[in-house]
């Protein structure tokens, strides 16, 4: 008998705290994100708004002209001890997080959106429209590895160095493929329907993102720049 209404009571906590979890707002979670993950070179939080369960945040990305909005539904699978959750809106796919392995796990995500890129005050990219799809990402405190391919088509680059100083590089293709020995991904850069060439390679890792690329206009001296 005790040791029913002992199970009631507890059972009763539970349901308690999964309710207040359930509704305590999305905004709540600019108090527990480390600083890096609102803001950082490459995007800064603006607003976070709904439920923790069922929100959404406005952010603004570098080289994306336009304030980008993510939307996320979420529930909880006891049996894996994870949280699955779905998005949608400037970015569509599927999220697995799981707080005990500090481990998250992203599918079948796909991002369009126009580029404005600056490298430096001599080198400026633009496409009309780039086209991401990551087939598969999984983000510790570790480790950032990711499968997954960018398309931009109609890439432009601006350049004194070029000759001319601005040339149309076509269809950009980005291929990138976990590293697990290093834990990072690593990216090609190529494209193609332009007689200017661009080569390249792209490391990411949890910290940062650095790279090489080479541009290559006929009669002229290759273009080398480095980030």
């Amino acid at each position: 008998m005790i040791v029913t209404r002992i199970a009631t009571v507890l059972l009763a906590i539970v349901v308690a705290v999964i309710a207040l979890v359930w509704q305590f707002p999305a905004r709540g979670l600019l108090l527990v994100l480390p600083s890096t993950a609102l803001s950082s070179p490459l995007h800064r939080v603006h607003a976070i708004e709904g439920r923790l369960w069922r929100g959404a945040m406005s952010l603004s990305v570098a080289a994306l002209p336009t304030l980008q909005r993510i939307e996320w539904q979420c529930e909880l699978a006891p049996l894996s001890a994870s949280i699955d959750c779905a998005l949608s809106g400037s970015l569509n796919g599927t999220v697995t997080l799981r707080p005990f392995a500090g481990v998250a796990v992203a599918q079948k995500l796909d991002f369009v959106s126009a580029l404005d890129y600056r490298a430096n005050s001599n080198v400026a990219v633009t496409s009309e429209s780039l086209s991401v799809q990551i087939d598969t990402a999984t983000l510790s405190r570790t480790r950032l590895e990711l499968k997954g391919s960018a398309i931009a088509k109609d890439w432009v680059v601006a350049s004194p160095a070029l000759v001319p100083p601005r040339a149309s590089l076509g269809e950009v293709f980005v291929e990138c493929l976990p590293d697990t020995a290093n834990a990072a991904s690593n990216c090609t850069v190529k494209n193609r329907a332009s007689a200017t060439r661009i080569d390249g390679n792209i490391e990411l890792t949890l910290n940062r993102v650095r790279g090489a690329l080479e541009i290559a206009s006929p009669g002229a001296a290759p273009l080398k720049f480095g980030f």
